[in-house]
């Protein structure tokens, strides 16, 4: 027991060892080492789980699942991970492995959410509307039974069309307003515009009649 307590006391005394020479220049070139490293996830539909890829890890880091309790080292320059939760919000850290002298130190964190799958977003309702949420492959928040579905897609839809209207109606209201101000000023001014027409079109006859004649006697 005293040995154990002793090889333990040992670890501990080496580890603050080796912490101890942790520099500033060690940290910021993991820190650059980390800033290299690319997290993608990618759905599996049997499963209804997510895989997630680290690329870019360096033998110098390993990943930490906060929320799993998952220490994960890599092995060639890529860690892939399965059996992630759709809806649920996973914490990677990323830490300083023993090879480096900074020892199992948290570097930084990334937190990934993953979505859930859309089971209708195929559906025929979605046709032309594929930019709204409820016709996304995946989003954040369960979308309920087919019922819900259908409900609240009519209601988007819905409202769609009352924009639509609401949008129309001045259009239809400044046509006719513009066609009834044609009509107050031609009755206001019916005068002014009708003798003025009424005489060119007179003297127009006038020199059409005079030009004949003129002609005839020739």
């Amino acid at each position: 027991m005293k040995k154990i307590s002793l090889l333990l006391f040992a670890f501990f005394i080496f580890s603050i060892k080796v912490n101890a020479q942790c520099t500033s220049e060690e940290l910021n070139s993991l820190m650059k080492e980390v800033g290299q490293v690319t997290v993608n996830y990618t759905y599996n539909e049997k499963a209804n789980t997510f895989k997630i890829d680290v690329e870019g890890l360096s033998s110098n880091i390993y990943i930490n699942i906060a929320n799993k309790g998952t220490l994960i080292w890599n092995m060639d320059n890529k860690i892939t991970m399965d059996g992630f939760n759709p809806g649920e919000t996973y914490v990677l850290e990323f830490v300083s492995g023993i090879t480096s002298s900074c020892y199992f130190k948290t570097l930084t964190s990334k937190s990934i959410t993953l979505p859930f799958f859309n089971q209708y977003y195929k559906d025929e309702l979605c046709l032309n509307h594929e930019n709204y949420d409820l016709c996304k492959k995946f989003v954040y928040y369960k979308v309920g039974s087919y019922e819900e579905f259908k409900l609240r897609l009519n209601s988007y839809i819905k409202g769609l069309e009352n924009k639509k209207i609401e949008v129309e109606k001045p259009k239809i209201e400044t046509t006719k307003e513009l066609f009834k101000e044609i009509l107050n000023f031609l009755e206001k001014y019916y005068l002014f515009i009708t003798i003025p027409i009424i005489v060119l079109g007179v003297t127009s006859i006038i020199v059409i009649k005079i030009k004949k004649r003129k002609e005839s006697v020739l």
